[in-house]
């Protein structure tokens, strides 16, 4: 499945405050915040009681979490009107540049 594809499909089942209004990012920045801190705390308890190993349980539960994660952003895109295929190659080319100028690591968005 491609990123549009996806972003289609999750579509139908986004039902939330404020939808196609400019107070919807509200909403969804709000939950993909949340989503992302559940992902944290499945690596902080991996850490705390597996030895920073992640076993089976706790990659189907990364997933998961993953999975929240890429539907509030499809959905996030679909409200900004962004093709979602556009989002990997962006972030792709942007990797790709920093690597041949050099600036991998460091910080600032414009680096």
């Amino acid at each position: 499945m491609n990123f549009n594809d996806y972003q289609v499909k999750s579509r139908k089942h986004a039902f939330y405050p404020n939808q196609n209004t400019p107070d919807a990012f509200r909403y969804l920045i709000y939950g993909i915040t949340g989503e992302a801190g559940e992902l944290a705390e499945l690596f902080k308890h991996a850490l705390r009681d597996e030895g920073d190993k992640i076993n089976a349980e706790r990659r189907r539960l990364i997933i998961k979490e993953l999975s929240d994660i890429l539907w509030y952003l499809a959905n996030i895109c679909t409200e900004l009107k962004i093709d979602f295929n556009d989002v990997p190659e962006v972030g792709l080319k942007k990797i790709q540049d920093r690597l041949k100028r050099g600036t991998l690591s460091g910080s600032g968005n414009e680096r």
